[in-house]
């Protein structure tokens, strides 16, 4: 049976967006996002009861003339498996010229001389398509020496951390408050044969 979550859409248009994360993630949102419009999806891993509800439509209350209750819907959603769906279109990546990240079902793309990092990505970030881990991969690429001590904080996938020990680190330790993200993040480091990560 598929895992589900909640999701609460609501309308605001606020000054300073930055107030609702805040508001929200003290009543245990897992996860916003801002659509146009002033519309935002606000995500919860639990059901939520009307005491939660309430909680939530307090934390609001402040913003009033920005806040429409009427405009405030609640759904409940099955978690889906995205991941089948691009992973036709995952191919091997090259990175800062040297770098290959590859997923476990192509042949490896690397030469010598060159860096390959086997990511399966599952349902956890890290593919190294995402520019934000492009710009890590190429800072870790100029800076990581050997024998550097590494922490991977918000490990995803792994994949920094792999990347971290393939560059000679002697101390990786990564960690992530995803459950989900922890078991991937294992997984690909016992794909890449690495050994120093914790």
């Amino acid at each position: 049976m598929k895992k589900q979550y909640c999701v609460i859409e609501l309308q605001i248009d606020l000054f300073d967006p930055d107030l609702l994360p805040a508001m929200l993630f003290r009543e245990g949102c897992n996860g916003i996002e801002e659509k146009s419009g002033g519309v935002w999806h606000i995500f919860f891993k639990e059901a939520i009861n009307s005491e939660k509800l309430k909680g939530i439509y307090d934390a609001l209350h402040p913003l009033n003339s920005a806040f429409d209750p009427s405009m405030m819907r609640l759904s409940v959603r099955q978690e889906e498996d995205w991941l089948s769906e691009w992973k036709k279109n995952f191919v091997p990546l090259r990175i800062d010229g040297k770098i290959w990240i590859t997923p476990p079902w192509e042949k490896p793309a690397s030469k010598p001389g060159e860096i390959e990092l086997i990511i399966d990505p599952r349902m956890a970030f890290g593919t190294g398509h995402h520019a934000t881990t492009q710009l890590m991969i190429q800072m870790m690429h100029r800076y990581v020496k050997n024998g550097d001590r590494v922490l991977d904080a918000g490990c995803g996938s792994g994949i920094l951390a792999i990347l971290a020990e393939k560059l000679g680190a002697r101390n990786v330790f990564g960690f992530d408050i995803e459950t989900e993200a922890i078991e991937n993040a294992r997984h690909n480091s016992e794909i890449n044969k690495c050994s120093k990560i914790r």
